[in-house]
């Protein structure tokens, strides 16, 4: 018995050691020579989120008094034309259609937007409480657009 209980921490020892021989130097990418990539998100719209369009989009008219929109009153208002949907997130009630105009809030709207003003837009979509709307669309955040339509 005694032999048996020598043999197997004979054998563990012999098998720990044998396993520990075998080590990998882990070495930084520095120390190693390779260059390393860091893939930057240039474009950071491109994972949205839920409930979100990316859209260009050309400036009707801006509101300078409150619109109302789904039975609220909303101070930031443009009449907005869909020229090109870009991207959607999951999880839209309804779609933005390409040549339909709609009444839609900005979280904020720049000195420098113009009616006649191309932007690229990130859209959210909300329910809309009312029977007869579906939708309340915010703009979260744009940027001019270089590209006339």
């Amino acid at each position: 018995m005694v032999f048996k209980l020598i043999l197997i921490v004979l054998l563990l020892f012999v098998f720990l050691c044998c396993s520990s021989t075998k080590t990998v130097e882990k070495k930084s990418p520095f120390e190693s020579g390779k260059s390393i990539i860091r893939y930057q998100n240039h474009n950071q719209e491109e994972n949205i989120g839920p409930n979100t369009i990316i859209v260009d989009l050309k400036i009707i008219t801006i509101y300078k008094e409150a619109k109302e929109i789904c039975g609220a009153k909303k101070t930031k208002t443009c009449l907005v034309e869909i020229l090109d949907v870009n991207k959607k997130g999951f999880g839209l009630r309804s779609n933005f259609i390409e040549g339909q105009r709609y009444l839609i809030s900005f979280t904020e709207i720049k000195p420098d937007l113009k009616p006649g003003n191309i932007i690229k837009a990130t859209v959210l979509e909300f329910p809309c409480l009312k029977l007869d709307e579906i939708s309340n669309f915010l703009v979260i955040k744009y940027k001019q657009n270089k590209l006339q339509y």
